[in-house]
């Protein structure tokens, strides 16, 4: 009988800290959610398929609920640290616009397959529904203040201006998935867009 070698001895699973694990778990569950569909998520699942008792799953997560929640709330922090990382390079109102734009724009390509996965669980997008209209309302507001700031144009108008054109960055988002356009040449020309949009208004309001 041979000896056992080295390379026959199972390997220790690694030990992660509490929150890598808690991530570790999460990333799996996206995984399921994208291959496989909502219905193929259980807690029994999440725990084989990651490698860990169904008791430790149940140490970060209540129920399957709960596990779609923290998808989509790390999915949508993720957009916020984007947005807040690449205004921070604008050294002009056009830079913020575009840096802007191209953090949603990556960001839908990022995540954007899973959150409309998510977006079948119903429970889970309500818990998040005012959350996530809170969080666009600051959006709206930061960006009007820019606009007011350099345009000829009334905080009122700002603000409305502002709320329309961020669908215009959803429109542009979905033609980009829907059509696997050039990334850059969607935030060209919604850059373009955007800004002829406000220049517009400004020019209308000033007769």
């Amino acid at each position: 009988m041979s000896a056992t070698t080295t390379s026959d001895k199972p390997k220790k699973r690694r030990r992660l800290l509490p929150e890598e694990r808690k991530n570790e778990i999460l990333d799996t569950a996206a995984k399921t959610v994208l291959e496989q569909g909502i219905s193929a998520v259980s807690m029994e699942q999440l725990a084989r398929d990651s490698g860990v008792s169904k008791g430790l799953v149940y140490n970060y997560f209540a129920n399957r609920n709960e596990v779609f929640v923290e998808l989509l709330q790390r999915a949508y922090a993720d957009l916020r640290r984007r947005g807040q990382r690449e205004l921070m390079r604008a050294k002009n109102f056009e830079d913020q616009i575009r840096y802007t734009t191209r953090a949603y724009l990556t960001h839908v390509q990022a995540n954007g397959a899973l959150i409309q996965r998510l977006s079948e669980e119903t429970a889970a997008m309500s818990i998040l529904a005012e959350d996530e209209r809170q969080a666009r309302r600051e959006t709206r507001d930061r960006l009007a203040a820019r606009v007011h700031a350099n345009f000829e144009l009334s905080q009122e108008d700002a603000t409305m201006a502002t709320d329309i054109l961020m669908g215009l960055t959803d429109a542009a988002a979905k033609y980009m998935v829907a059509e696997n356009a050039d990334p850059l040449e969607v935030e060209e020309a919604t850059l373009i867009m955007l800004l002829g949009a406000i220049s517009g208004l400004e020019a209308d309001r000033a007769k």
